[in-house]
Parts: C-alpha cells; structure tokens; sequence
C-alpha cells in the first residue's frame, strides 16, 4: 500500500512538473492574456516546469475549447465563463458541454468599462436617443458574452443594438476613434492603455466597489452580479481529481506570492481577485447554470 501512495505521489508531481500547455482564447496582450502568462512564468520558477502558450481567439471561445478538449498533453485552459454555461445556453449545437470540462481554480472576476468615442453623449442619453430614431446602438465587445454586461441593460430598457466582435482590442480603438462604433465593452485590455485621445468611458460596470468615477451599473441592475466575466482556470473532464488538487494548490500558491501581488498591484487594479478552492471554482459553474435557468423560465 505504501508503494502505491508512493507510486502516486510521483506520479501527480511528474505530471504537475512536465511540459504544459495553456490553451488561451483570449488575444495575445489583452488583460487575460497577461494575466495568465504571469501566472505560468511565475508556476514554472517555483516548480521547474515549462509552459507553452497556445492563444487561439475567436467564436466566443469555442474555437479554442473545441481544439482543448481533443488534446493529449498535459495541459489546461484558461478561459471566460462563456464555456462555463454561456456558450452551452446560447450555442448548444456547437458548443461543447460544460461537463467536457473541469474547474480547477477561479483567478478573477473582471470589471468592465463602457467606452464610446469622445464626443458621445452619456449612456442614458445614447438609449434615449436609440429610442427617438429607431436606430440600433452597436456594441463592441472581446465577445458576445462580454458584451452581455451591456446588451442586459439595453434590453431592460427596451433599446435595439447590434454586437460587432472584435477579435483585438487595437481593431475596437480605431472603430471608436472614428465614430463608427457606439459603445465598446472592455474587459481591462484598453484601460491598461492609459488615456487615449478620441475615446472616453461613459460607464462601468464592477462588482463591490467603483473602479472608476462614471456611473458603476451594477448598483441599478443587480443582475449583473450573475453576467460579469470571470476567468478561470480549467482541466478537461478526464483529469484525475487528485491532479486538480494539487494544480490548485501549486496555483493558489503562485497567486499568494510576492511575485504576482506586484503584478496585481502594477496591472489588475480593476479586477476582483477571486482565487480559491475547487469547491469554489465548481459553485462558479453551478451559479452561471442556475441564472441561465432562473431568467429564461
């Protein structure tokens, strides 16, 4: 018996300490993107591993779910919670199951920022205004998940919109600059660019406290709470239980270090750090689950 405890343990340490692969849907320098190469330099120094990056952006996700799902090696996916129930809800014929996948840890829940080009009137007035003309307002988002946060509040307010995807950020930038889009949802990726000429925020939306000055939706549509995106860490649907535990373990530690609470001080002061269990990481899935079933009957 001590053999096989022994047999085991090595087993989960070599696997934890191989080549790993991250599977990444988001675009290479967007906030996600950073975040989770940051945390992989960091897990490699402390457990002499070697990671690889495999950024696959595009179709909210599932072009880089499909593509993880039917992987071999050693590997994990770092993704929104559009394949946690999202994608399942809205694209069931071509999204994969949540249950191909496995939480192993939550890392973050983002804010989002409602950007417009700088002449744009406030957002109450951009809905007013949609409503006397008949004209649709286009949403720009990352994602028609991301865009979510603001196509509720449209909706509660019975106000028509269109959402263009963006794969990168630089593409929404320009659109905004010249007056093409309407409003733009960002995850953290255009706000880690500083101030830039042509483009203002006119809203935001963040759960607990104001990240900014513009007005934080969340206080007026509770709801939100449930839609807001949150980033996690996953393994897929064959990973052992105790290979979770201990990648969660190893992961939490990284996120605790001194290395990384620089990197969150100097870049993520606009998420909500959420990193724990995988307990916690599960009840994420199952409260996405539960509000896809609770708004819709």
């Amino acid at each position: 018996m001590k053999k096989l405890i022994l047999s085991l343990i090595l087993s989960l340490a070599s696997a934890a300490n191989a080549q790993m692969t991250v599977v990444s849907p988001f675009t290479a320098g967007s906030i996600v993107d950073i975040t989770c190469r940051k945390i992989f330099d960091i897990y490699d120094s402390m457990n002499s591993s070697s990671t690889v990056f495999l950024v696959m952006p595009g179709a909210d996700h599932m072009i880089a779910h499909r593509h993880f799902i039917t992987m071999t090696e050693h590997s994990v996916f770092c993704a929104g919670s559009g394949v946690g129930g999202f994608n399942q809800h809205n694209n069931p014929k071509i999204s994969p199951p949540v249950d191909t996948l496995k939480p192993i840890v939550d890392v973050y829940s983002l804010s989002h920022f409602i950007l417009a080009p700088a002449k744009s009137p406030s957002l109450e007035e951009l809905m007013i205004n949609s409503k006397r003309t008949g004209k649709s307002i286009l949403v720009g988002a990352p994602s028609s998940n991301a865009a979510l946060v603001l196509t509720y509040v449209l909706e509660k307010n019975n106000v028509k919109f269109e959402i263009v995807a963006y794969k990168k950020p630089s593409d929404a930038v320009v659109s905004l600059v010249d007056g093409s889009l309407d409003t733009y949802v960002d995850g953290g990726s255009i706000k880690l660019l500083g101030d830039i000429a042509g483009i203002k925020e006119i809203a935001h939306v963040s759960i607990g406290s104001d990240k900014t000055t513009t007005v934080n939706l969340h206080k007026k549509y509770r709801d939100l709470e449930n839609i807001v995106s949150k980033v996690t860490l996953y393994a897929r649907s064959n990973t052992s239980d105790s290979e979770i535990q201990l990648l969660n373990t190893r992961l939490n530690t990284v996120m605790n270090s001194d290395q990384f609470q620089i990197f969150r001080k100097e870049r993520l002061s606009m998420v909500q750090m959420t990193n724990g269990t995988v307990k916690q990481a599960n009840q994420t899935i199952t409260n996405i689950g539960v509000y896809l079933k609770n708004v819709h009957n």
